[in-house]
């Protein structure tokens, strides 16, 4: 046998089995199937009924009319015999660690004027701090309101998945499909830019509109504290039962020592979520398809 050409014909297997491991192991394409997988988890659970939850609500007194208005309702899901691991509470700082007081359940409110589509529109968030053995993880609920004043779109802080979860109100899937028409290949909702543009974006579910201007009721995983869903109040609820029911207090960031002390968590905490305290409204125009008018 001649040994150049079976030395040429042996490199030639060697670098075609090379460019398969190459290929097999391309993280784009392992990042597009992990992100589509994500997607797919976050679409079907939705649907989610827990078994047992802790229910937490706001705290009356406050005064703030829009806050009290659509404060959320939370409904953390319990597992294990510990379920008072799963709570979240107020930051506190020692002037060089901060901390999570879960004895004082505490929702951070910010209200907001944003220029979107055209007009100004008024946003609410609410964030809020659990604490785990590997730091702190932080989770909220951003709210745009539409041109009547009822919510439209509440997009959400964190997910472990890197996936940046939407839901969105009724009558905004209505005006996206009229002026878009039908979901994008791959997507659920007419809001949804194409899978190529918009990659780490799913809008999880389409709210039915509620009777009244109200928050929305929000349903967290045990232990990572992920959102599972969203829900009007006006909806049947997805829990079977509730083990405790607690107030939480509003710490509203309008307060500079408090938006400092909120901001110094958001940047040392674990959270794949945007930086909603820097990002302006284009962010989201640029993340969904939103309708001209709504």
């Amino acid at each position: 046998m001649n040994v150049f050409r079976s030395s040429g014909f042996i490199l030639a297997l060697l670098s075609a089995a090379i460019l398969c491991v190459a290929c097999g192991s391309n993280p784009n394409r392992q990042n597009t199937s992990a992100l589509a997988s994500a997607r797919a988890q976050i679409y079907d659970r939705a649907t989610v009924q827990f078994e047992e939850a802790a229910f937490f609500k706001p705290n009356d007194s406050w005064a703030d009319e829009i806050g009290v208005t659509l404060a959320p309702l939370l409904m953390q899901e319990v597992k294990g015999s510990e379920p008072t691991r799963q709570q979240f509470g107020s930051l506190t700082s020692d002037g060089r660690k901060l901390a999570v007081d879960t004895n004082n359940p505490t929702l951070y409110f910010r209200k907001d004027k944003i220029w979107l589509k055209g007009m100004e529109r008024d946003q609410v968030a609410f964030l809020w701090f659990h604490n785990e053995a590997n730091g702190i993880v932080p989770q909220g609920v951003r709210i745009t309101l539409d041109a009547d004043g009822h919510p439209a779109l509440w997009e959400i802080l964190h997910d472990t998945s890197g996936v940046q979860q939407v839901f969105a109100s009724q009558s905004l899937e209505a005006a996206a499909s009229a002026q878009f028409g039908a979901p994008l290949p791959g997507r659920r909702s007419a809001l949804e830019q194409s899978v190529a543009d918009a990659p780490q974006v799913a809008v999880s579910r389409v709210i039915s509109d509620g009777p009244l201007v109200m928050g929305p009721a929000i349903y967290l995983n045990a232990g990572n504290h992920d959102v599972a869903t969203l829900i009007c109040r006006c909806m049947p609820p997805q829990v079977s039962e509730l083990v405790s029911s607690s107030l939480y207090d509003i710490a509203d960031m309008s307060d500079p020592a408090t938006e400092r002390l909120v901001k110094q968590a958001l940047r040392t905490a674990k959270s794949s979520g945007p930086n909603w305290l820097n990002e302006g409204a284009e962010e989201t125009e640029m993340r969904l398809r939103l309708p001209d008018r709504f």
